[in-house]
């Protein structure tokens, strides 16, 4: 049973080693790619687009809210293209998901500050179902990233951790 399991962890660090170096070589190239090309991501298309709204249904709100409401939902609503923007020129997938999560936590700001400015009769029933129907979208599909990168990150670790754990073990055997 030994020699078994020593004949799966050899295999299995050889299919690790050369998984994680070609995830490795395939990062690094499509980092620059990835840097120059955010605006090819959908979701930072649709944040993009629900920011556009966001700036054009905002001209009607009343004028005292010029530095309230107007300037926050403008300020929520801008941050999460930007976030996208920003995170998608990081250089590890952990630091591009911290700045997914931002972007999905400015949507939930834009999703309140939608909803508010309907309660306080600022926003039609038509503009604010439109509205909201788009910063939902954008949600889901952040969500979706964020959940995406994040099962890439734990697969990365485990590949790791077990060339680790089987390096350790060859040279315990003295195979390495």
């Amino acid at each position: 049973w030994i020699i078994l399991f020593e004949e799966k962890v050899i295999i299995g660090v050889i299919f690790c080693l050369s998984e994680t170096l070609t995830k490795w070589w395939d990062t690094l190239s499509l980092k620059s790619s990835r840097m120059q090309n955010y605006r090819n991501l959908i979701v930072w298309q649709k944040g993009h687009e629900l920011t556009l709204e966001v700036y054009a249904i905002t001209r009607t709100f009343p004028v005292n809210e010029q530095y309230g409401l107007t300037s926050q939902l403008r300020r929520a609503s801008s941050s999460v293209p930007t976030n996208l923007a920003e995170g998608s020129g990081k250089l590890t997938d952990m630091d591009f998901r911290r700045f997914l999560s931002i972007s999905f936590g400015s949507a939930n700001e834009v999703e309140y500050l939608l909803f508010l400015s309907y309660c306080l009769e600022y926003l039609s029933e038509e503009d604010y179902n439109r509205l909201d129907t788009k910063c939902k979208e954008v949600k889901k599909m952040l969500a979706s990233f964020i959940d995406k990168l994040g099962k890439r990150i734990f697969a990365t670790f485990l590949c790791f951790l077990f060339l680790l754990v089987g390096s350790f073990i060859l040279i315990n055997q003295g195979i390495i």
